[in-house]
């Protein structure tokens, strides 16, 4: 698991991981953060990208799945770019979700996302996020290893 975030710039909060108590510190700094600013989505799957690149040259076949989450409208620049990263991100095996709070595309989501069944809207803001929690918990594969060894 890891926390990347985007604004302005795609910034990694916890490097992918799977030891549960980075992954408890991770949720504590992500906590810590702000929503606001631009939504430069393609930053943060570029930073998602590089791991999971990372990871798969290292010898390990990382299960990634990657949940966006935004609360904004795309301009058409950046939704071209966003739609570029999750694709590139998919190359490399991720499976893409996004999650859309408050004043959001649904459309845009659609083709970002892998499938408009991996749009999850949350129209009651922020605050009703812990109920989107379950229903994204819900579309993940079975069972998720963060790190398998990859076949010869």
């Amino acid at each position: 698991m890891s926390f990347i975030v985007f604004s302005t710039q795609g910034t990694t909060l916890m490097k992918l991981t799977e030891d549960r108590e980075q992954i408890r510190q991770g949720l504590e700094e992500l906590q810590k953060v702000l929503p606001g600013g631009d939504t430069y989505m393609h930053e943060g799957f570029e930073r998602a990208s590089e791991q999971i690149y990372y990871e798969n040259s290292q010898g390990y076949r990382t299960a990634s799945v990657i949940i966006a989450l935004t609360d904004g409208e795309l301009h058409e620049d950046l939704f071209f770019y966003s739609e570029r990263e999750a694709n590139r991100s998919r190359d490399l095996g991720a499976i893409v979700y996004c999650v859309g709070v408050k004043d959001f595309n649904e459309t845009q989501l659609a083709r970002i996302a892998d499938s408009k069944d991996h749009v999850f809207p949350v129209n009651d803001g922020f605050q009703a996020l812990q109920g989107v929690i379950h229903s994204v918990s819900r579309a993940l594969p079975l069972r998720m290893d963060t790190r398998a060894l990859s076949a010869p």
